[in-house]
């Protein structure tokens, strides 16, 4: 039996933690700097999930020929997918309503390449632990 609750969770609680500490207590504005590791976390997070997506499609036989490498890339297609969609939200919440300081191109290539290295690292760990025997199935 496959526990779908396994793909989601782990970016399910980095999202309620952003939205608890950034949007609910105006994080942004007492620490700026938290936009850093939360794209980094939420990048390590779905790359988690891509790893046990592509175990579960391997388990049900949909994906037999996934080695490592093939897991790794697409766990970071995941990333990349969710990434590039949660700044395209953010470019359309800013479009409805514009912030006293908008975002720039700078920040949003920033919180792109944070959460692409979040996820490329962490779909790494767990794709060579996995291959090593260390992490659980």
């Amino acid at each position: 039996m496959i526990h779908y609750g396994k793909i989601i969770i782990f970016p399910a609680i980095v999202l309620a933690a952003y939205l608890v500490i950034i949007v609910g207590c105006n994080g942004y504005d007492t620490l700026p700097w938290l936009d850093i590791p939360f794209h980094a976390a939420g990048g390590v997070s779905i790359g988690y999930a891509g790893i046990i997506l592509a175990s579960v499609l391997r388990q049900r036989g949909h994906a037999k020929a996934m080695d490592g490498v093939a897991i790794w890339l697409f766990a970071v297609g995941m990333v990349a997918l969710v990434a590039l969609c949660w700044e395209l939200f953010e470019f359309i919440m800013q479009l409805l309503f514009p912030p006293e300081q908008p975002m720039t191109l700078n920040d949003t290539m920033l919180d792109m390449l944070l959460g692409l290295l979040g996820g490329a690292g962490s779909a790494f760990w767990f794709t060579y632990s996995r291959a090593r025997g260390v992490a659980s199935r």
